[in-house]
């Protein structure tokens, strides 16, 4: 397991009961089977934590007392580079980016969100079947959607996440393992 990735998974001694707010996602290799040319590059980030950004120094712990999600559009690769050469950190391809998908500051994971999913809906238009599946799981960003401006247009600056896709076989044998 690579060192600049976060990864992490809980086994429960039984099924978690679902209710209408909730549900389960899809296995990635059942998604995998999914048309996804089609899909849109929208993706939904879930968490507890802090719903404004914090400085470096402050130490409170001002985590949301609900689970907040927040609506984000993938970017494309090569772009997410350019906003992480400014930042003089790198872009890895295990890492996928992705900044809010609406006009709206403040929307993007934050911090006590990390480790949290990634999710999107891939639908298969021959089947008519939709699923969702975790595609990322929260790692690091600057800000907390802040806008900025890279290579003379206006963004938000995207969360960086981890993709969970890469790391399926690795999870699944440590979890068989384990």
């Amino acid at each position: 397991m690579p060192n600049n990735c976060l990864n992490s998974y809980l086994r429960t001694k039984g099924r978690i009961p679902a209710n209408s707010n909730q549900q389960q996602i899809c296995d990635i290799e059942t998604a995998a089977v999914l048309d996804v040319s089609n899909s849109q590059n929208i993706a939904v980030v879930t968490g507890f934590g802090h719903e404004n950004e914090r400085s470096d120094n402050d130490l409170k712990l001002n985590a949301s007392a609900t689970l907040k999600q927040g609506v984000l559009k993938l970017m494309p690769h090569a772009t997410c580079r350019d906003f992480t050469n400014q930042w003089g950190t790198d872009l890895t391809q295990r890492m996928v980016c992705a900044p809010s998908a609406n006009d709206t500051v403040g929307i993007d994971a934050c911090r006590g969100d990390s480790g949290g999913p990634l999710i999107r809906e891939l639908y298969d238009e021959n089947t008519r079947k939709s699923c969702w599946i975790q595609m990322g799981i929260v790692s690091w960003g600057y800000g907390c959607g802040k806008k900025t401006t890279v290579n003379g247009v206006n963004s938000f600056r995207p969360g960086i996440f981890t993709k969970l896709p890469l790391f399926m076989a690795w999870v699944n044998q440590t979890m068989e393992a384990n």
